[in-house]
This record gives structure tokens, C-alpha cells and sequence, in this order.
């Protein structure tokens, strides 16, 4: 395995796909992929992913034998240009989109899409099925019936602030900026900012509460803007009443 990795033709009929001619050594496989300066620890995700329109192959039949089985088990598709900082945990089926910045410590469950634009901040939880749009007013074709390129539309960027949990099967409209230790409820549509702390529900997302950095539900002082946990006992100052 310490060997170098190789591009090899020979596997072009397998995907249809062409396979450039470079040779990679094997310890420079993952920052390959996800373009990072620190490799994330990718939980289960071998080494053959999807890097946008390419596919990596490797010399030793054996080795991508194994690296196949293991794809197939997993479909993750990290795009090019994306960051993904350390001890990250990233589940079968995610898809994480060109240039997307992941920071440490974030879990990105099972068949999450995060699109290209998304700032996910560390310690970010993304639930299964959760999905971040990143175009408000999408359309496959112009109004001439040609089909649109990455030219005839607008990229618009979603930040998710440091602790914040995305719900499973939620969706997070495109623009909109989720507060640090938010918590977004499963199945929520999100269509405008979320404040730090907050608790939304619903479509589209109303804060029904606000929480602690354990999760559990602050009892908050309207006067003061002071909530207290009565799980772990936090005081969080400055909670923003909507």
C-alpha cells in the first residue's frame, strides 16, 4: 500500500470514463479528494469517491477490488475544491459540494446533500436527508429552451454558525445564516436567519424556543434575555427574543 497509485487505462471501460495518466502517492490520497490542508477522518468512506467528473484508479487489482466494495457501500462524493477540517464523520451517501467548507469535528449523517456555498463551522451536526439549496430562483433552461450552464444563474451562500444541529430531513433555503447552537427540528424548512440558540420547527421554520449547548431547553428571563438550562444548570445571556 506504501507504493505509488496509478492511473491505468485499462480501466477505462469499467466507468466509460477517461482516466488521466499521473502518478499519486498514496499518503497524498485524501488531501487528492477533499483538497484540504488537514485530510479529514472520513468514517467508513473509502478511498475511490467521486472528484467531480474523475475517478480514481489504482494499479494493485487486489487493493481496488477492495476500494470498490467498500464505494458501493458508502457513496460519498466529495467535489472538488471542498474543505473538510478534522475528526469529521461523514456518512454513506453524503454528497458535499465544490468548494464547501466543513470545519473540525462536524458529523454530516446519511444522504445529506450540502451544495456548493455552504460554510458549515465546526462541531456542526447535519442530520440524515437534510438538504441545503443554494439557488432562488432555479431553472434547467433559458428562456430561448437552451440549457443553463453554471454562467446563466447565481450561487448563493448558507452559513451555519459553530455548534448548530441541522434536523433530519430538513431543508435550508438558500442565504440564510443559522446562529451558533441553533437547532433546526426535523423536517423544518428554514427560509430566513435563524439566531443563535434558537429552536425552529415547521414549514416554513418559527422559533418555538431556545436551547442549550447540551440541547436541552433554556427557561429564558424576557426582561433580562437570560436563559438557564435545567439539565446542566448553563446560564446563556443575551438570548434574542422574536
Amino acid at each position: 500500500l506504501r507504493a505509488r497509485l496509478r492511473f491505468s487505462r485499462r480501466l477505462h471501460g469499467w466507468f466509460g470514463l477517461p482516466l488521466p495518466r499521473r502518478r499519486l502517492p498514496l499518503r497524498d490520497l485524501a488531501r487528492y479528494h477533499l483538497g484540504a490542508e488537514t485530510p479529514a477522518r472520513l468514517e467508513g468512506v473509502a478511498a475511490l469517491l467521486l472528484l467531480g467528473e474523475r475517478q480514481l484508479a489504482v494499479g494493485s487489482q487486489a487493493l481496488f477490488e477492495q476500494l470498490r466494495r467498500r464505494s458501493r457501500e458508502v457513496e460519498a462524493q466529495v467535489r472538488e475544491g471542498a474543505t473538510i477540517g478534522e475528526a469529521c464523520i461523514i456518512g454513506k451517501g453524503v454528497y458535499i459540494g465544490a468548494g464547501v467548507r466543513v470545519g473540525n469535528r462536524v458529523k454530516i449523517q446519511n444522504y445529506a446533500l450540502v451544495y456548493e456555498g455552504v460554510t458549515l463551522e465546526d462541531g456542526v451536526f447535519v442530520g440524515p436527508h437534510a438538504c441545503f439549496t443554494n439557488d432562488l430562483r432555479p431553472r434547467a433552461i433559458n428562456p430561448d429552451g437552451s440549457l443553463q450552464s453554471a454562467a446563466d444563474w447565481d450561487m448563493v451562500p448558507t452559513h451555519v454558525g459553530r455548534g448548530a444541529s441541522i434536523g433530519a430531513n430538513s431543508t435550508i433555503i438558500a442565504g440564510v445564516r443559522i446562529g451558533a447552537w441553533a437547532m433546526v427540528g426535523a423536517g423544518a424548512v428554514v427560509t430566513r436567519d435563524v439566531p443563535p440558540h434558537a429552536l425552529v420547527v415547521g414549514n416554513p421554520a418559527r422559533i418555538v424556543g431556545y436551547v442549550c449547548y447540551c440541547g436541552e431547553k433554556l427557561q429564558v428571563d424576557e426582561a433580562s434575555g437570560t436563559g438557564v438550562c435545567p439539565k446542566c444548570g448553563a446560564v446563556i445571556e443575551g438570548i434574542r427574543q422574536s
